[in-house]
């Protein structure tokens, strides 16, 4: 399906990352996931990631930091942000804010839509 497509998830919540993941790959994205900063940003500088998944909630000046941080190291890849409050940091241009819990599916079909656009 999108074998190809790379997808990083950022958050602090293990189980909900790691459900996540096995979503995505099974979904036929490769998948990264990360519960630090400097792990997300080794990711974004070594791996071939097509989309950036923030998973809030999380402090809001590490939510910043790290979409900053993507928009610096990745200005094209588009990012899907998940959580209650909308980033500051967040551009009209890239970024997709997102308040609903998706089912697997949905979840899927948002993703290719954003790698594609």
């Amino acid at each position: 399906m999108y074998s190809s497509a790379g997808v990083l998830i950022f958050g602090h919540d293990t189980v909900l990352l790691e459900t996540r993941r096995l979503v995505l790959n099974r979904g036929g994205f490769q998948v990264w996931i990360a519960t630090k900063g400097t792990e997300a940003v080794d990711v974004l500088l070594n791996e071939p990631i097509d989309l950036f998944i923030l998973c809030q909630p999380l402090p809001g000046d590490v939510c910043e930091r790290i979409l900053e941080t993507a928009h610096t190291l990745r200005p094209d890849m588009r990012n899907l942000l998940l959580g209650r409050e909308p980033l500051a940091a967040a551009s009209d241009k890239h970024d997709t804010f997102l308040r609903t819990f998706l089912d697997p599916l949905a979840l899927i079909t948002l993703i290719q839509n954003k790698i594609n656009t």
